[in-house]
Parts: C-alpha cells; structure tokens; sequence
C-alpha cells in the first residue's frame, strides 16, 4: 500500500498512476476493490463497510484517475508545482497542501522534511522506485531507514527490491542484484487438495511456503471448543496475488479473502465443540508467490462481519474490530448520506420529495421517515401495522387457549377430520404440538397461515415415537404447508409448530380429503404443472415457472431453442430445439461428446492417451482386466503389482506402525493402490542422513518425506521423474520417520536406500555446503 505521504509525489509516483485514498480504509488499487461477503469468482476485498468503500472509491479513483492525468499532464512542472498538483487532490492530508505551498531554500524536500520523514515504509518505496538516486531520498532519510539500506545507498548504488526486479526475478540481498527466480515446492507438498491437506492444530507461525504453476494448498485446522481464530496468509502482493477460502466439515464456505493487497486475513468465531476447518490457499489467474500461514487464537476484536464490532467500529480486511475514522467529505459516507464536518459523522441526506429517500420511506419536513404501514409485511419482526394510523406497533404476544401444548407429551389433541383452527399464537421460545390419527388409505394437507415479515413459523411432522420428521416446512416466506401420501396403516400423528424468528399470530387448516395431486416441490407435478401450497395445478404466468420455462395454455414448458442463447450456460442448441451439453468433441471443455449429447471422458481406448477406457463409465483407466497388468492384478481400473500385499514390513501404513530400520538397503518393497509404507531410523546429534528410494517414474510416481519425532516436515522429495532423493546434515539426536506413498491409484515396486554419515557431503541449502560449492536441490547433494 502506498502510504499518504509527501516522498510519493517527490519520487514521481503520480506519473505511475499511484493515489492516496483517504485515510477511511481501503487500498486505493483502481483495478478491483469492492465490498465481498464471501465472493470468490473475482478479485475483491472483504467486507469493510466504510473503509473499504471510501478508500477503495477516493483511492482508486484519485491514484488511477488523477495519478495518470496529473502525471500526463504535469510532467513539465517543476518538483514543487507537481507536489501542489497532486497533494491538492488528496482531502485527506491537508498539512501537505500548507508544506507544500512554502517557498523555502532547498525546494519541496526541505520544506516538508519535519513532518513526512517518519514514514520508513514511504522511504523505502521512494529507494524501490526506478529512476530516484540514492542522494535523492538519504538527506530525507537520516535515522529513518534500516541500516542495510542506508549503508548501500551511503555506498553509491541503488539497492534492488523485489518491486523494481523484472517478471520472473526477485531481489538478492546479498548481492543487491535482481536474479531469475525458481518457484520450489515446500515441505508441505503433496497437499494440493482437500483429500491430502496437510493437518494442523491449534496455533500457528509457518514460513517458506510456496504457491507455484499450477499449484494449490490445502490445510486442515482443528480448533478446541470455544477457541476463535484469526487465519493470515502473508505475502507481497506485487510479486503475486494469492487468495484464500474457508470451508467447514461440511463443505460450505465459512469465509474468503481475494483482495488486492498485501496479506489475506479470515475469522473463525468459536463453538461450543471442536471443530476442523479446510483452507484452500491458491494463485489467483495462476499467480506464483512465497508466503507465511498465521493462525492465532483468540485474538482481541476478531470479527468476520461489521455487526461483530461495538457501535462506532468496523470489521477491517484483517478481521480485527476498529475505529470507524471521522469523515471528512461525502465521499467517506454511504450512498444517501452526507459528512457533517463538525462532528465528523455521517448524516441522511436532506430530501425534497419521496424520490430522494429509500424504498418503504416518505420525505416529510426535509428528512426521510419511514412511511405509514398499509399491512403486517410492512412492518419489522415481531411487529403488526395499525392501519387506522399507519404505524407499525409491537406485537403483544400472549398464549392462545391451547396452552400448554409445548412438548410432544403435553399437546393439543385433533379431531382426526378436517377443521380450521384461528388465532393461534407463537411466542419467543415457543411451540405447539398437535396430535391426530391418519387413517389408513387417507392423504392429508397441512397448512399454516400467517405473515412472515412479522414473525416465521415452521412446521415438522413426526410419526409415532419416531425423532426423525417425515415432513418439514421452513420456506422463509408467508404461509407454510406439509402434504402426506396415504398409507396402508393407520399412523399416530405428531406437529410440532415453532417459531423460527420473532413471535406471530397463525391460522392451522387440516384438508384430509385434498382435491388433487399432493406435491412439496413443482418437480413432483407431471404435465408442467406447478406445486401450490401442496397442490398440483396449472401456472398463470411465466414467474411461477422455473429456469428458461414459459407458462403456456397453464403448463410450464421450456420453448424450443433458436440458439446457444436461448440455452443455460455450458450448454448448445441442437437442431431439434433441445439444449444439450454438446453436439461436437468442440462443445466439450475435456473430453467427448456422448452419443447421448454429454460430455465424457472417453469413448474408445484412443481417447485415453496411454490407457483403456471403461466403457461402462466411459472413463480412462489402466486396466480393465488383470490380462492387462501382466503379473499384477487390475483392482478398479488401476494395475497392482504382483504379491504387493506382501512386503515384508507389512503392516506399516502409518507412524504409529512404521519398521523400525538402520542404515542399508531395502528390497522387495512395494506401494500398493491406496497404501503408504512408515519406517524409522534413530539418530545422534549431529548426524547426516540421506534417503533414496529408486523406482521406474512410468510405471507410477513414488514421492518420499522425512519428519521428527514431533511429526515436523523435515525434507521431502516430490519429482516427477524416477528416483526420489532426501538428504539433510547436522540433525538433532531423535527417532526420524521416512514416509514413502504413490502419487496416483497404482502400485509400483521400489528400493529404498538409508544412508547415515555418507562419504560425501549433503544439504538442501547452500550454506550447508563448503565454500566454492553449491547445493544440487534435485540430489541434496553439494557440488
């Protein structure tokens, strides 16, 4: 982020087109910063109410718009009329506007040193930026930048950043010089999507990991019961962008963050039981990048969403509770709101006519107020319209005459015919329960009246003794219905009615002689005919139809196609009208098109490169019959090798059950279709291990990592090419573990080799080798 200072207008930053937003909030990045709840399909920040809409509104548009105009249209003028051009755009810093209009000796630098030489961040970006000599910005600088930086400039020459390296290069700060960067995988991999995420528990500081092509990670979060937690993945974003989502054990997305600036942040709020949570972190538009994973508990202020903070605060892009900042222009205020500059809040709008205000307000005396009610669905939850004066009056709930009929063994009994019970009630925390006999062969029509707007009521009804419903009602809208099909038994009947939300008024009707076919869903009616309130029936008109459907002559019916237009996404026109998923090979994103117009994998063995294809399942495997695995076997459509069920160290699938080993040489070892093989080696302090496993890459890829006895990654080998190597030196006196697993449904036989102090030197960095030599990261060996 481009701080709001004076050195970015010295550098010349508004010529890059580079704003300062006001100091409300958000990045003022003009490509994309919008307001996300959970969006994952474009490039926005998360939630921040007034943060993100005034810093994302007056930054962008003022560093995008005035930043490429000013610097357009002012690149002749001297340093201190560029500094008054751009400093008089930016409302938010008006001690820069009074600096920058001094005419002192030493032009704009001296004038504003006091007051913007604090800014360290500022300073180094002024270093960053090409083009800005070192003697430029160190007079500006002194006891403000780090020492580093400082003695390199003090030595003649710009140091490089990462920001001012070309594409595909990053910042060597030993050298000071920009080189090729290679994207390495970390010692998390494989963990490249939810069914292999690397498993973590509570908190968390991780380092050196990596998002390179065609790469994701995953991460498996287990909290304790009642612990929160505030996720960050950190990086710099102008090296690459990476996003991030959430999802919970069952598989619903709990919280994204896809912003357009350094570091994603997302919040966990606590629950009464443990919980485990799966993080995806992923390039956006196959962005590579290194970044840091922080999971911390229990953080003061976390909140996911703005209502999770006190009055006068916000929920910020890093999930923390702030200050909402006074206003200093409209600008700063949601739409409909003006800045009242005296006390720094945003106000409504004054209004002339109803135009001027909300939908469901008036304009009267200037100011927009809620309009007189005309009904219940005008009103608030718990809340009824007083036509005779149009005001919306508190609910006054009290029991109807049923009462107590709160549990299933204290309820109201039914006729077991039909009737039409008015004027029930539901309080806050209440239910009524009901009992009546379904007789045999005899359907049965249950609905419930009522406005929903006021208070929502849902239904469940239970047979018998049973706990499980056989029929629910929770629309979220007015009026509920539950249909039964008859039964060849006579049924004991159980509705319970509750309120989801607020408190109401219901009418309950009993129909057990409906006029017509029973229905939950307009899927249950034949004929295009639509489900209304629990009754088949005809449409009349084309919104009670569902997606590309018309109402005709009282059916809902999908009129032939004209084009790919008239058709839903990823789906063609055939000749005949139908929408289908394809017509040609072209229409499908992979694969073929089936004789049955959808897409398949394959059709014949030739569209399986290097495979058969299942033509039940039309999908590509390696075998169909153990003919086709040579001495193997084929098990699900993968070959397993011969006798791979006994090796010898069987079994030892996990660490709990790993062979305990010493240095030498292992043969007759097998991975098997869904098997790992565990083993372990103790050490002294100060040993050097080196692990080789060697096998054919074609006939099934073979990867190997080594842990601690923490279950800490310590090196692991993830090629795609015969043979996989580990090698680290100096390690910590403990029992190591060597896990070896497929990539992929196969089996493959493998060596694997363990080699304790070996008579030459190994390493996975660099400085682990002697000098003059480097580390081979591919051998973990120096050279």
């Amino acid at each position: 982020m481009y701080a709001c200072s004076l050195l970015t207008c010295l550098a010349g930053v508004s010529a890059l087109g580079v704003g300062c937003g006001g100091d409300s909030g958000g990045d003022g990045d003009a490509s994309s910063n919008t307001t996300s709840s959970n969006t994952t399909s474009s490039n926005t920040t998360s939630s921040n109410t007034t943060g993100g809409t005034t810093g994302g509104t007056t930054g962008g548009t003022t560093g995008g718009t005035t930043g490429g105009t000013t610097g357009g249209t002012t690149g002749g003028m001297t340093e201190l009329e560029r500094c008054q051009a751009v400093c008089s755009t930016v409302a938010a810093c008006p001690e820069i506007i009074d600096a920058c209009g001094a005419e002192v000796a030493g032009g704009p630098e001296m004038a504003c040193q006091d007051q913007f030489c604090a800014d360290a961040e500022a300073l180094q970006l002024v270093l960053a930026l090409e083009g800005v000599p070192c003697e430029t910005a160190v007079p500006l600088a002194i006891g403000q930048l780090p020492e580093e930086l400082t003695s390199q400039c003090n030595g003649g020459g710009d140091p490089c950043a990462d920001v001012t390296c070309d594409d595909g290069e990053r910042c060597d700060p030993e050298s000071g010089e920009c080189k090729p960067f290679t994207c390495d995988a970390d010692a998390n991999e494989p963990n490249n999507d939810a069914e292999v995420a690397t498993a973590l528990s509570g908190a968390q500081d991780l380092a050196e990991l990596s998002i390179c092509e065609a790469d994701e990670d995953w991460f498996n979060i287990t909290l304790a019961a009642g612990d929160s937690a505030r996720i960050g993945v950190t990086f710099l974003h102008s090296l690459g962008d990476i996003d991030v989502e959430l999802y919970d054990a069952e598989g619903f997305e709990v919280d994204s963050s896809a912003s357009a600036s350094d570091d994603e942040w997302l919040a966990v709020l606590s629950k009464d039981s443990e919980a485990t949570y799966t993080l995806r972190v992923y390039g956006f538009e196959g962005a590579i990048n290194d970044y840091g994973l922080t999971v911390e508990l229990n953080p003061n202020g976390l909140c996911a969403l703005d209502f999770d903070c006190a009055e006068g605060q916000f929920c910020t892009s890093e999930r923390l509770c702030g200050e909402i900042p006074p206003c200093e222009s409209d600008l700063d205020c949601s739409f409909g709101d003006v800045c009242n500059t005296e006390t720094g809040e945003c106000e409504r709008a004054p209004c002339a006519t109803d135009d001027d205000c909300f939908l469901g307000e008036v304009c009267e005396d200037t100011r927009c107020v809620p309009a007189p009610c005309e009904s219940d669905n005008d009103c608030g939850l718990s809340e009824l319209c007083d036509v005779g004066t149009g005001d919306c009056e508190p609910f006054e709930c009290s029991d109807d005459g049923n009462e107590p009929n709160n549990t299933r063994m204290e309820t109201t009994a039914l006729t077991g015919a039909d009737e039409t019970l008015d004027d029930l009630t539901l309080c806050v925390e209440d239910e009524d329960w009901f009992t009546f006999t379904l007789a045999a062969d005899k359907a049965l029509l249950i609905r419930l009246f009522f406005t929903d707007a006021t208070g929502d009521v849902d239904a469940a009804l239970f047979v018998g003794d049973e706990e499980e419903a056989l029929t629910t009602a929770t629309s979220g809208s007015d009026n509920e219905f539950l249909a039964v099909e008859a039964a060849a038994e006579e049924r004991v009947m159980h509705l319970r009615v509750y309120a989801f939300s607020g408190s109401n008024t219901y009418t309950l009707e009993m129909d057990f002689e409906p006029e017509g076919d029973l229905c939950g869903f307009s899927s249950d009616c034949e004929g295009g005919q639509i489900c209304e309130a629990g009754l088949c029936g005809a449409c009349s008109e084309d919104s009670q139809c569902g997606f590309r459907e018309v109402c005709m002559d009282g059916a809902c019916l999908i009129p032939p196609c004209q084009s790919n237009d008239d058709c839903g996404f990823g789906e063609v026109c055939r000749e005949d009208g139908e929408c289908v998923s394809c017509v040609t090979n072209e229409d499908c994103v992979v694969g073929v098109c089936s004789p049955m117009n959808t897409c398949v994998e394959c059709l014949g063995d030739g569209d399986c490169e290097g495979g058969l294809c299942d033509p039940a399942a039309n999908a590509c495997v390696q075998c169909l019959a153990d003919d086709d695995c040579g001495d193997g076997t084929c098990v699900e459509g993968a070959c397993q090798a011969a006798a791979c069920n006994d090796d010898p160290y069987e079994p030892n699938e996990s660490a709990e059950e790993a062979e305990a080993i010493t240095a030498g040489m292992y043969s007759e070892t097998y991975v098997c279709v869904n098997d790992e093989d565990w083993f372990s080696i103790t050490l002294e302090e100060g040993d050097d291990l080196y692990v080789t496993v060697e096998f054919t890459h074609e006939d099934g890829d073979i990867d190997v990592n080594v842990r601690d006895s923490e279950d800490g990654f310590v090196g692991s080998s993830v090629s795609t090419s015969d043979n996989e190597y580990v090698g680290r030196p100096n390690l910590a006196a403990g029992t190591y573990y060597i896990r070896i697993y497929g990539f992929g449904e196969f089996s493959n036989p493998y060596g694997l080799s363990v080699q304790v102090n070996p008579d030459f030197a190994v390493c996975s960095v660099d400085e682990d080798c002697a000098e003059g030599q480097l580390c081979n990261l591919d051998l973990d060996t120096c050279e």
